[in-house]
Formats: C-alpha cells, sequence, structure tokens
C-alpha cells in the first residue's frame, strides 16, 4: 500500500468505528520501521523452509527473506539488502534449466525456482485473470489456444520492450510472443487483424475451461528475481566483481553472452537495470524498480506522467468518507 499511495494509516489493533474515523496516515518510514520489517522478521524466524502435500503455495521462511530483501532494496538499504539476500541462495533455490518451463503450465508451478506465488486453480471458480487480461482480442487465436471468453488486450509488449532482446534471448518468445499474428499446428501464419493489438505476451497463456478462471498463478517473487537484486545489491556496496557472475547466471540461462568480468560499477548498474525488464516483464516488478530508483518521472513524462503521479490517487470514497483533510488528505495533485 505504501509504495502506491504513500503514507497510509497504520492500523494494528482492532480499532472502533469512531477511532477509525480519526487514525491519520502515518509516515512511509514509520510503516516500513514498526510494521513491514519487523513482521518479515517474524515470519522468517518462524515459518517452515518448506511446505508438502496440500499445504504447497503457503509463505515459508523463505519467501520472508526473500521479500525482506526486496524491502531493503526499495529504501536503498543495500548492506541489509546483501545480507539478507544471500542467506536465500543458501536455502536450496535454483533457475530452472529452461526459461520457458516457468510459463508451462502443465508442469507445476512449484519448482526449484518458485519461492512465493498468489495461488489460483481453474475450474472451480477460483481461477486468475491473467490469460484473458493479456492476449489479442482474435477469436482465431483464442479458439487456438482453448481460452474461453472475452479478452481484454492489456499488458501488450511495447517497441522498446521488444527493442532489448537480442533474436537468440530464449526468453524472447515467452515474453513478447509472435510479433503481428501466431503459429498454427501446420505452422501456417496467422495475422492479428489490424484493429487489434499486434503485440502480447505468453507468459500467462494457458487454455482454461471459463473466462477469468485461469490455473495461471501470479508470480511474487521467484529466485531469478533474488539473484538479481542480489547482484544489485552486491553491485551499490562496491562489491562488483563479486556481483557479475551472480547476474551471469541469469545470461547463462537465457541463452546469451555473459557480462564481461573487468565491468564498471556504472557499466554494471545499467545491466542489472536491462536485465531485470528482460527477466521479469510482465511480472509486476517494473514500476516499483523505477520509483525505487527515482526514474519514474523521467521514463513516463513523455506518456503523460506529472510528478506527483509517482503514488497513486487515495481513493475517493475513503477520502469522503473521513472527510477531514487534517487527518486524511488527498495526495498532492489529485485534489
Amino acid at each position: 500500500m505504501i509504495r502506491i499511495f504513500g503514507n497510509v494509516p497504520a492500523v494494528t489493533i482492532p480499532l472502533s468505528v469512531g477511532e477509525s474515523y480519526n487514525t491519520p496516515r502515518e509516515p512511509v518510514e514509520n510503516i516500513y520501521a514498526n510494521i513491514i520489517i519487523p513482521d518479515f522478521i517474524a515470519a522468517e524466524s518462524y515459518l517452515p523452509a518448506s511446505y508438502g502435500g496440500n499445504d504447497i503455495g503457503r509463505p515459508t521462511s523463505g519467501a520472508a527473506k526473500s521479500m525482506l530483501g526486496r524491502v531493503y532494496l526499495a529504501k536503498s538499504d543495500f548492506a541489509n539488502a546483501e545480507s539478507k539476500l544471500r542467506e536465500v541462495t543458501t536455502m536450496g533455490y535454483q533457475l530452472l534449466p529452461n526459461y520457458v518451463d516457468l510459463f508451462d503450465y502443465a508442469k507445476s508451478e512449484h519448482h526449484s525456482e518458485y519461492i512465493f506465488d498468489i495461488e489460483y486453480e481453474s475450474g472451480m471458480g477460483e481461477g486468475s485473470i491473467f490469460t484473458n487480461s493479456f492476449l489479442p482480442n482474435f477469436i482465431a487465436f483464442t479458439n487456438y489456444y482453448g481460452v474461453l471468453g472475452t479478452v481484454d488486450e492489456h499488458n501488450n509488449p511495447s517497441q522498446a520492450l521488444i527493442d532489448l532482446f537480442v533474436d537468440n534471448d530464449l526468453r524472447k518468445e515467452v515474453t513478447i510472443g509472435v510479433i503481428g499474428g501466431f503459429y498454427d499446428d501446420d505452422s501456417v501464419f496467422i495475422k492479428l487483424p489490424t484493429n487489434t493489438n499486434q503485440t502480447y505476451t505468453k507468459k500467462y497463456l494457458v487454455s482454461i475451461p471459463a473466462r477469468n478462471d485461469s490455473k495461471a498463478n501470479w508470480k511474487v517473487i521467484r529466485y531469478a528475481d533474488v539473484l538479481l537484486m542480489y547482484a544489485e545489491a552486491l553491485n551499490e556496496n562496491g562489491k562488483t566483481t563479486e556481483a557479475i557472475p551472480i547476474l551471469n547466471q541469469i545470461r547463462t540461462r537465457a541463452g546469451v553472452s555473459v557480462y564481461d568480468a573487468n565491468l564498471s560499477q556504472d557499466a554494471l548498474r545499467k545491466a542489472i537495470e536491462v536485465e531485470r525488464r528482460l527477466e521479469l516483464s510482465f511480472e509486476g516488478v517494473r514500476w516499483f524498480d523505477l520509483l525505487r530508483k527515482g526514474q519514474a518521472y523521467d521514463v513516463m513524462k513523455d506518456f503523460g506522467m506529472k510528478p506527483y503521479m509517482t503514488v497513486f490517487p487515495l481513493p475517493l470514497s475513503q477520502v469522503q468518507l473521513v472527510n477531514d483533510a487534517v487527518i486524511f488528505p488527498q495526495n498532492p495533485g489529485y485534489e
């Protein structure tokens, strides 16, 4: 919530209705220091390292440590980020040999790279919306892939993202699909209509029994993200030569050339930024990467972003409900 809205009420005990109307917005730093970080520290101590049977998918100590590392990175606390993320690298997680297998829903989503997902199950009304949300609106396409219901054409890959990939990058095909169409079982190219988005991601593409009832999980955090964050923390702590082999694990799995061992700190910083886009596109991390690096406005200003839009507006219904600009003010720029 604080990454999206900024200051929010810090409610940690039951409140009466009257008390809730008088609970002000708490500064972000206080929420990090008094709630988020202590909660993750407690969670990593109390949660088990793994689950079995029907409990698979519940949060583990590895998930808590990984998320705590992400929090430290968001705060530019690189020393604590390095220490915590290093712990995760000793817990037995491994990159899957094939990147595409991360998004092959005929296989288990609980594998060596899995750390924590939002879990979904299709066929019982507990599926996700992502398959329907991210596909082009073309009946021949959805019929071919067995996707029922209307689709929404969100999250279509931009040309800027497409241009970042080299041709032999093994992440490219599943991340950005086939530009302008798809191939059928006879390898015949079927063009998308001109009034339809010409790009789409295949990361959540799976046949589904009903609209918005996909088995595709939302990957909150996976081991590749941990490695990229760990490399970033090492680099920011002046340990560039240690960071490069960590980053090169991601490059090797992608089938592309590795980074030179003599890369400078600034060059590696830029390389990690690019690598996070290539590796984690459409997994919900790009916006928050831009925010924590102070790059959001510079990157998005040509698309209509204003400087105050680094936080979202508070829901108007909540502002009107409290109806007190001292206790619960709207974010600047949205009044």
